[in-house]
């Protein structure tokens, strides 16, 4: 190879390396060392936060509990009793865990406020990525725990008691449930487009329930999530399914309703 080759061969690759180069510093971001652990603030969470303070006060009063957890602590000390050991963390070398009975009132003062995990973050003195965790972690544990509890398999027996109640009240025959639903507003979730846009120019989540003949929601009926694509409503469930006439199949039901005349 001559010189000039040599010379071409060199500009060329100097010209990819600085290209290499401009391509690294644009995607180089500063690395910010964080400046603590722990905020200071919550690290006086045992001293000062919400749950420390002010839940052990409102135990001295039965009605002011029962208007901050719409519960009675009877009520409360039960449901502890049986998700704690399923949402009980274990302490490290780094810090002490947050305990059960803590963790258990922050779910529910978010379900009984409705309020942003910044809020109860702050009010709790933990972190607002915190609050998300155990709201999904202890909303699961509830759910498990009292599943079978508060929702069992509906029976031959329980088919027959509300068809009886329809043909009584509404002289409706063999009727084992009332369905109606709620359209639920909601901020589209990224990337949804049209999904989830409905009728009334909103974003929404269909809630639907089903309800026996006193118009009361039964134990063993869930509530179900759809989403509304090209004005029609089709029904997506984990645990159930929609054929091609629209008709809605609930997959909570897994007994056979009686027949009719039976």
């Amino acid at each position: 190879m001559d010189a000039g080759s040599v010379a071409r061969v060199a500009r060329v690759v100097g010209v990819v390396a600085r290209v290499n180069l401009v391509d690294a510093m644009s995607r180089w971001r500063p690395y910010s060392l964080r400046r603590c652990w722990v905020h200071p603030i919550l690290r006086k969470r045992l001293q000062r936060g919400e749950y420390h303070v002010l839940v052990q006060e409102l135990r001295l009063d039965d009605l002011l509990f029962q208007q901050y957890f719409r519960m009675s602590k009877h009520v409360l000390d039960e449901l502890l009793r049986k998700v704690g050991p399923v949402i009980t963390k274990a302490d490290t070398h780094m810090r002490l865990s947050i305990g059960p009975a803590e963790r258990l009132a922050i779910c529910l003062r978010y379900l009984v406020t409705g309020d942003s995990y910044k809020t109860i973050a702050f009010s709790y003195r933990v972190g607002h990525s915190t609050v998300a965790v155990i709201v999904r972690e202890v909303a699961g544990a509830i759910w498990t725990a009292l599943v079978e509890e508060t929702m069992p398999v509906p029976q031959m027996e329980d088919w027959r008691a509300i068809a009886a109640g329809f043909q009584e009240r509404w002289n409706f025959p063999n009727c084992v449930g009332a369905i109606d639903g709620k359209h639920v507003v909601i901020q589209a979730p990224a990337n949804s487009g049209s999904l989830y846009f409905n009728y009334k120019s909103t974003h929404s989540l269909v809630l639907l329930a089903v309800v026996d003949a006193q118009k009361r929601l039964k134990k063993y009926w869930s509530y179900t999530g759809a989403v509304w694509e090209g004005g029609e409503s089709c029904f997506k469930r984990q645990n159930g399914s929609q054929d091609k006439t629209g008709t809605v199949v609930v997959g909570v039901v897994t007994t056979t309703p009686p027949a009719p005349g039976q």
